[in-house]
């Protein structure tokens, strides 16, 4: 049975569309590569994804390479390095990760790990660990103006769900560490490289501002030496991460 499919773009967001059979079973977001399926259309909609990367020479809804090795060893944008050639979209991501993790890795006092596989497909571009606590940071690029106001993001007048989706991760990591028996809250941030952040949100952080940020975070003292270090070393290995697939 064929698949049909229908783009959508606007502003920063692009998505696909898919049906089958003329039913809608979801769309893949062509930004991440995440799929969101409808209810009991998880497996019909990847092996969609599977025919249209197929269909598109594989530039769309990546799949993450399993987790192996010492993850503090993983690269800033590694998730979708092979697909940044090929597509605008994921070298645009790619760059701005790559950026991102230029100013964290130049911060004295913290320890980072890069591009960390927390789904099939998703992953949480960057995790920071300081005496001021766990930090789950997703990393956004825009040529447009980012407009804050009242906890909701724009871009180009089109509302993003980058914050709901950065608390996701945080929440997800918190939920991994606790079952380590490491009580630790993590703290979603979202790291934007745009023309211009107009308004405020406690989350959001634009580029130009992190390396403030970053010494903020280190004079904070919520989380004891010996924990941050636990927590740290427990990340760093992929059999942490074996329970998030999903």
């Amino acid at each position: 049975m064929s698949f049909g499919f229908r783009g959508w773009s606007r502003g920063a967001a692009s998505r696909v569309y898919v049906t089958r059979a003329g039913v809608p079973i979801g769309h893949i977001d062509l930004v991440s590569g995440r799929r969101h399926p409808r209810a009991g259309a998880a497996d019909c909609l990847d092996e969609a994804a599977q025919a249209l990367s197929a269909r598109l020479g594989g530039v769309t809804a990546p799949e993450l390479e399993p987790i192996v090795g010492d993850l503090a060893d993983r690269r800033p944008g590694q998730s979708i390095e092979r697909l940044a050639d090929s597509n605008e979209r994921f070298a645009q991501g790619l760059a701005a990760e790559q950026r991102t993790a230029a100013v964290l890795d130049a911060a004295t006092g913290i320890r980072v790990l890069h591009s960390v596989p927390l789904t099939r497909d998703h992953d949480i571009d960057h995790i920071v660990v300081t005496a001021g606590g766990v930090f789950a940071i997703n990393t956004k690029s825009t040529v447009h103006t980012v407009l804050i106001h009242d906890g909701t993001v724009s871009v180009a007048g089109y509302r993003q769900e980058w914050l709901a989706k950065a608390d996701s991760d945080a929440g997800t990591l918190e939920t991994l560490l606790r079952r380590q028996g490491l009580a630790i809250d993590v703290t979603p941030a979202v790291v934007v490289w745009a023309a211009g952040v107009d308004g405020y949100d406690a989350s959001v952080i634009p580029g130009e501002q992190l390396d403030q940020a970053v010494h903020a975070w280190l004079h904070e003292h919520t989380l004891a030496a010996p924990v941050a270090d636990a927590a740290y070393e427990i990340m760093r290995r992929p059999d942490f991460w074996a329970g998030s697939a999903r």
